[in-house]
Parts: structure tokens; sequence; C-alpha cells
């Protein structure tokens, strides 16, 4: 029976697999690239849970989260932009009456 291996060994033998499998195998670079997180899940004492359905899943929820998280953020700055123009659209409204209302004093001031 193999005797149990350190962290720092299993880091080892996962160091030493990344460069037997080299840059132009399949797993070398995928191991590469989820290597600081195994080693953060070892050092955690936390069991690496290396799935590539559990990845596809995580990355779809995390899609998902961020294309609601945008629709919320739309929603929001379309109801600011229609509070924008309906404030304009009063404020322009006001304007033109005051402007009517100063042409017409004009007018008789003019007339007198």
């Amino acid at each position: 029976m193999k005797e149990k291996l350190t962290k720092k060994e299993e880091l080892g033998v996962l160091d030493s697999t990344i460069n037997q499998l080299g840059a132009d195998s399949y797993l070398g670079p995928w191991l590469q690239s989820v290597r600081y997180e195994v080693e953060q899940f070892i050092r955690s004492d936390i069991f690496p849970q290396v799935s590539v359905r559990e990845s596809v899943s995580q990355a779809l929820a995390a899609g998902k989260a961020i294309t609601d998280q945008a629709q919320v953020e739309a929603n929001k700055l379309i109801k600011d932009a229609q509070k924008i123009k309906s404030d304009t659209l009063k404020e322009a409204s006001s304007i033109r009456g005051r402007l009517q209302i100063a042409l017409r004093d004009a007018e008789k001031t003019i007339s007198e």
C-alpha cells in the first residue's frame, strides 16, 4: 500500500504531470490553467471538484446572473430616461406657456 502524500508532494506530482504532458497535449494546458485553483483547494483542505459538467453549469449560472443584472440595470436606465424625457417635455411646455404670456404682455405694451 502506498504511503499518503503530503500536500506539498501532491502539488509536486501535479506540477510534474503538467510538465510531462507539455503545452502540446490535451490536458497539459488545461491542468496548467487550473493549477492555482487546485492548489488553493488543497491548501484549504477542500476536495477539488474538477468536472466539465460542473464547470459548464457554473458558467451558465454565472452568465444568467450577469444577464439578469444587466437587464435590471437596463430597465433602470430606461425608467430614468423616460422620467428625464417626461420632465423635459413638461419644462418645455411650461417655457412655451411663459413665452406666450410674455409675448401677449409685450404685444399689449406695444399696442398701448
